[in-house]
């Protein structure tokens, strides 16, 4: 059978995103985990294992037994280099497209190489969570993945229950973005840099957060200390900072999607990357519903053009084109069964980087352990500057327990 995907599914279709966490709890053997994910596929396809992406056409076929979703097993990864030991399960896997998916259990340690039509960061923690506990679906509470056209009712309650703060987010499309412009493609294998905190950064971090800047997320500090840690080594980013947001939180109660449904925040900041400003900035499209406007205008583009392929661009720029994703607050991730280990764990994500300018940039948590993966080109990036950025913001010294000493007294009296 098929079924009729959104164009925003087929722009994303084709786009592998790639995970490496654990140790887990427990993971459950390749034989039962399928047997899960076919179960969780029989309930229909709002819950998106049992599809096959295409970004060609609209008409997804569905396939409940899931026979596009490859399960492999094998020994624990040599942990010591992270995103090595990620890249060379990716590697040694199938391809993905034109497999759904690929997971490799090893031992307590889970490797996901997924489609991104499938779905993004909420149903990839699903599955995770899923695949370490006990249970006969999705582990409880199921999420709720029956809304047809997310984008129609997240305006519709927007609008409805907070209709000023969307008003005064119409005015997003005379905003202008700085454009991209390809001088060409390329074909080169992205490369990756991985660092994790000790377990307790987070509440050494959120202690000092609260005490200087109530109201910023950790996204906000975390880019800043990013930008300044990449101008540090010689690397100038564009003054334009893409951030993923999940627009799931416009939904109103008791609806929602495990299909991408995101949006993208256009953060516009310049050095000296004060957090405060940065978090006024993110603000302004979260709070102020304008990364909801931009998902409109972005899906009234796309159905305008069919997908085009996805080449790798080149672009003759060599400053940091930054886009980050957060997904570390979703109720999904709350239900990962981690192991109680001494030595902490890690949370691995490689994002698609689609120009050769781009670093992509996952924020994720485990408890009070920060985990921060950087993809990107090594023929535009040197991957040592890249490393020691990401090592710097982990570290014990890390710049974001000195975030009062970072934000100006100015940009804290305005807020």
């Amino acid at each position: 059978m098929n079924t009729q995907a959104s164009r925003n599914d087929c722009f994303y279709a084709g786009q592998p995103v790639t995970y490496l966490v654990g140790p887990l709890e427990r993971v459950l053997p390749p034989a039962l985990l399928k047997v899960r994910l076919q179960t969780i596929a029989a309930a229909g396809p709002q819950n998106r294992l049992g599809l096959r992406p295409s970004r060609r056409s609209r008409h997804w076929d569905f396939d409940p037994e899931c026979d596009g979703v490859v399960l492999t097993s094998g020994p624990a990864p040599d942990m010591a280099d992270p995103a090595r030991a990620m890249l060379d399960l990716l590697a040694g896997g199938p391809a993905v497209p034109p497999a759904t998916a690929h997971i490799h259990i090893a031992d307590r340690w889970l490797f996901l190489n997924f489609d991104h039509g499938l779905g993004g960061g909420r149903l990839f923690s699903e599955v995770i969570a899923a695949a370490g506990s006990e249970g006969h679906g999705f582990s409880e509470p199921a999420p709720v993945a029956t809304t047809r056209n997310p984008g129609l009712r997240a305006v519709a309650h927007t609008v409805r229950k907070e209709p000023m703060r969307m008003l005064r987010a119409l005015d997003e499309p005379l905003r202008r973005s700085a454009a991209v412009v390809p001088t060409g493609q390329f074909d080169e294998p992205e490369s990756l840099a991985y660092a994790r905190s000790q377990p307790g950064l987070l509440e050494e971090v959120r202690a000092n957060r609260d005490s200087c800047l109530p109201r910023a997320p950790l996204a906000a500090i975390v880019l800043s200390a990013f930008l300044d840690g990449l101008r540090s080594h010689g690397i100038t980013p564009e003054d334009e900072v893409g951030l993923l947001v999940d627009l799931g939180r416009y939904l109103p109660p008791g609806a929602g999607t495990l299909a991408n449904f995101v949006g993208i925040a256009p953060i516009q900041i310049a050095p000296p990357y004060d957090p405060a400003l940065v978090a006024d900035a993110i603000s302004e499209y979260t709070h102020g519903r304008r990364a909801l406007v931009r998902y409109g205008m972005a899906y009234a583009a796309r159905l305008r053009t069919r997908p085009a392929e996805l080449p790798r661009w080149q672009t003759d720029s060599r400053r940091a084109r930054i886009v980050v994703t957060d997904h570390a607050n979703s109720a999904a991730a709350g239900k990962i069964s981690w192991a109680t280990t001494p030595d902490g764990h890690h949370f691995v994500r490689k994002a698609p980087v689609r120009y050769s300018n781009q670093i992509s940039l996952a924020v994720n948590r485990v408890a009070s352990e920060l985990h921060l993966t950087a993809s990107y080109y090594a023929s535009t990036f040197d991957p040592e500057a890249i490393a020691a950025v990401l090592d710097r913001i982990v570290a014990a010294d890390s710049p974001l327990v000195r975030m009062g000493q970072i934000a100006t007294t100015s940009s804290r009296a305005g807020r």
